[in-house]
Formats: structure tokens, sequence, C-alpha cells
């Protein structure tokens, strides 16, 4: 999620896993595969599923704000959803690229519905040491039995 830096590509390129969709959010929320489901990444084709993974990612941009609310809900829609890891450059905000406290209420509300069953593990990319984005990173792995990466 809000992945777009060539090491974050680089993650996703290695990331031993079987199957997964992939949710790049700012303003908007988009997702890939686009239908909802998730992206098979086993059998012989499986390098060629993973590059149709980061493709996405190739033109990629920080831009506008973090939407983190609208990724998460769309995060936790998916089925049987076991895992979220969630790459992000900033703490949630609605405008001006600024810390919004209810959306970070609210993501912390969504998270703690879900508890433990969907561990969130957050990976601060840039700025991470930032009180509130860094505090924000710390506290969703704190309730949802994730862990935290700074990179």
């Amino acid at each position: 999620m809000g992945v777009y830096s060539i090491n974050n590509k680089t993650w996703l390129q290695y990331l031993s896993i079987d199957e997964c969709a992939l949710i790049i959010f700012n303003d908007y929320v988009e997702a890939y595969p686009s239908d909802g489901s998730y992206l098979d990444l086993t059998g012989s084709d499986r390098g060629l599923k993973r590059a149709e993974l980061l493709r996405p990612l190739e033109y990629l941009e920080p831009k506008g704000n973090t939407n983190t609310l609208a990724a998460l809900q769309r995060a936790y829609s998916y089925p049987e959803v076991d895992t979220i890891i969630l790459f992000t450059d900033g703490v949630p905000d609605s405008g001006s690229n600024r810390f919004d406290q209810n959306m970070a209420a609210a993501v912390f509300e969504l998270c703690r519905q879900h508890g433990t069953a969907v561990p969130i593990n957050t990976v601060g990319l840039g700025g991470y040491f930032d009180k509130r984005f860094g505090d924000f990173l710390l506290q969703l792995p704190a309730i949802t039995g994730g862990t935290f990466i700074g990179r």
C-alpha cells in the first residue's frame, strides 16, 4: 500500500508470498488487480505475474494527500485477508498534507474492529522520525499485532 520508490518495488519483487493485491493510495485508492481479487504469484509463470503486479509502480510518484483510512478500508474488504503491509510516507491527511486527527482516530477504530486477526505491518518511508508520523506508524502494529520497520 502507498508504495512508490525503487526500494519498495524491490520489497514487492522479492517478498515471499503466494497471492496478494496491491493498493496504491493518495487522495484516491487504486487496487491491482482492479476486480477485488488476489493475484496468484505461484506456478511456472509466477515471474510474469509478479511483473504484472509491479507494473502500476513504474510511473508512480508521491503526490496528493495520504488517505490511509480509505486504503485500509479497501485492504480489509478482501476476502480472507491475513496480513496487511502498509508502506507510507505520511500521516493520514485529507487536505493540505496536514495530520488529520479525525482520520487517524477512524483508522485506529477500524484496526480495533479487526483486532489481531489481520496484523498490519507498517513501513515508514522518509520522515518517520517525526513524532506524529512515528507514533501513528507504531500504533497500528500495536493494535493489530504487526511490526514496524523504518526505511
